[in-house]
């Protein structure tokens, strides 16, 4: 938050891959999830920003 704050950003917006680690049957792996989206949202002057990632996840 803070970089946002000292480069002076109004608003954020973007894309994301959230990144989900799985075992099964004694392997692990790291899976991707491309596709999700990041809603455009206000830079609050101070504290914390939650955000909100969405997008289609399929099993």
């Amino acid at each position: 938050m803070n970089a946002l704050r000292a480069f002076q950003t109004a608003t954020t917006e973007g894309t994301a891959v959230a990144d989900v680690d799985a075992a099964y049957d004694s392997k692990n792996m790291t899976l991707g999830i491309p596709g999700l989206k990041i809603a455009k949202q206000t830079v609050p002057p101070s504290g914390t920003m939650p955000v909100d990632i969405s997008g289609p996840v399929r099993a």
